[in-house]
């Protein structure tokens, strides 16, 4: 393999793995906000948290689910890359 092929391989593998951190990232602050809107539901209705966190978890599903194949999908292209 030529510096040029390792050049570049590390740069593809550099730029999966910065948009998987970003990616993580983003998962991780779509939870925290559901949890945090699971607690304001509690306090405003009375709904058992784990029941409000359910019902607005089922209402980002499409979101949740797209940000988590885009996760993998990055993955296997990082994994791909070296």
């Amino acid at each position: 393999m030529s510096w040029e092929g390792i050049l570049k391989g590390e740069e593809e593998y550099s730029f999966y793995l910065g948009q998987i951190e970003k990616i993580e990232k983003m998962l991780e602050r779509l939870y925290d906000d559901i949890e945090k809107s699971a607690i304001e539901m509690n306090k405003e209705t009375g709904l058992p948290i784990e029941q409000a966190r359910n019902i607005i978890k089922n209402i980002q599903k499409g979101t949740i689910d797209e940000i988590e194949k885009t996760l993998e999908e990055f993955k296997q292209k990082l994994e791909r890359s070296f």
